[in-house]
């Protein structure tokens, strides 16, 4: 999925953080993309990748950079 317009700022295996992830950088107005890889059986097999267009990559590191501190 990752292209020339598009990068990943996030990868996790827990769904409701990508999710909650996803929601903060619409909030703050970064269109995201959230592509879910993981097995449908088993859940603990894949990854759950965040991404942005590339001119927000940076605005959407600093924002969950700051989530995370919190």
């Amino acid at each position: 999925m990752e292209n020339e317009n598009w990068k990943i700022v996030y990868v996790s295996n827990f769904a409701p953080k990508a999710e909650l992830l996803k929601s903060v950088l619409e909030e703050n107005g970064i269109e995201t993309i959230l592509l879910n890889q993981q097995d449908s059986s088993y859940q603990t097999f894949g990854e759950i990748k965040l991404l942005v267009r590339n001119e927000m990559v940076i605005k959407a590191k600093s924002l969950l950079e700051k989530d995370n501190e919190e």
